[in-house]
């Protein structure tokens, strides 16, 4: 299970989520240009830490803010690839 609940801000634009994905759920996320989809990927592969809130996928936490918790992008098993 994927969980997830982060405020993160880059310049104007801020980017609060909480989800939870069920174990062998798809998710998709659709949404206009800008609206942080590329930004919510990058905090979960921890190519982005959040300024605050929790991420944790099958009961392991990647990101804590308040625990000062933080597992390193090689260490997590999350792929990314960019669109370009």
């Amino acid at each position: 299970m994927l969980e997830l609940r982060i405020h993160k801000r880059l310049a104007e634009f801020v980017l609060d989520a909480e989800l939870v994905v069920p174990e062998r759920s798809v998710l998709v996320l659709v949404g206009e240009s800008g609206s942080g989809k590329t930004t919510l990927l990058k905090l979960v592969a921890g190519l982005m830490a959040p300024d605050e809130g929790r991420i944790a996928l099958a009961g392991r936490v990647f990101a804590d803010v308040a625990q000062s918790a933080w597992v390193p992008p090689r260490s997590r098993p999350v792929g990314y690839v960019a669109q370009d």
